[in-house]
């Protein structure tokens, strides 16, 4: 799950430098102390399907019904970790995802993939999405190993190009850390690369740089179509209990 803040103050570029969006992503889940709201990673999943299907032509191409699919599915298998959590809450506070173990991780992107053998390019490009997140961290080799193996095979089966898998992988890439970073209640101007984040390529691929201003978002250049809305809710985490009523966040993308 993700933990949100309940009170993060709008913070222009640093030095005249906006941080790696994954970098604010991560401080913004460090020492949070309640109350604070929790969002579910099924949330943050559809979500990004949402900001998948609203990504304008020039980010990253065309993108078929299939990627928005991948988007919105890819973390669907961190539900039962979810649960726990929430059954847990009154024992100890929620933990934010990169705060599992590597086993813990692990076992819901299997998870994610078993709902989501079909169609088979949801299946390769969620299955290329947590490969990268892998990357060549050795607590995930083997399944980064295993898994790229399994999807080689389903890959030829497929009437799309290398290129293609690849621009979609990153669409996915990027909306998911969009997603990541909405739901984390960070506000600070932040840059998101046009690539996987996870990918090597990211380093050196064009970026994209993500303003606050007056509550609304601006992407530079302009990512997602204008005046893109989206929502998403949580729950709030306080004394050791989980509240039963939800708490609706909401987003609009300006040009």
């Amino acid at each position: 799950m993700i933990v949100r803040r309940l009170s993060i103050s709008s913070e222009a570029l640093r030095d005249g430098q906006a941080r790696p969006a994954f970098t604010a992503f991560l401080d913004a889940q460090r020492n949070v102390q309640p109350p604070y709201s929790v969002l579910l990673q099924a949330t943050h999943s559809e979500l990004a399907g949402n900001l998948v299907a609203a990504l304008l032509p020039d980010a990253f191409g065309e993108i078929r019904p299939e990627v928005i699919e991948s988007a919105r599915r890819h973390d669907f298998g961190w539900n039962p970790s979810d649960e726990r959590q929430l059954e847990q809450a009154g024992n100890r506070g929620p933990k934010p995802f990169p705060d599992l173990t590597h086993e813990e991780q692990v076992s819901s992107w299997r998870e994610s993939l078993n709902l989501a053998q079909n169609p088979p390019l949801v299946n390769v490009l969620i299955s290329r999405h947590f490969c990268c997140l892998a990357g060549n961290d050795p607590h995930f080799v083997s399944f980064r190993d295993r898994e790229t193996s399994r999807r080689a095979s389903l890959e030829e089966t497929l009437p799309f190009s290398a290129a293609e898998l690849d621009r979609w992988e990153a669409a996915l890439g990027f909306c998911d850390l969009l997603s990541l970073y909405l739901c984390s209640g960070a506000k600070e101007s932040v840059s998101f690369p046009f690539a996987h984040p996870a990918d090597p390529k990211a380093a050196t691929a064009p970026k994209a740089i993500l303003s606050w201003k007056n509550g609304e978002l601006e992407f530079d250049p302009p990512v997602l179509r204008e005046r893109s809305e989206f929502a998403a809710s949580g729950k709030m985490y306080q004394d050791g209990h989980i509240s039963r009523e939800n708490t609706n966040y909401h987003w609009t993308f300006i040009h």
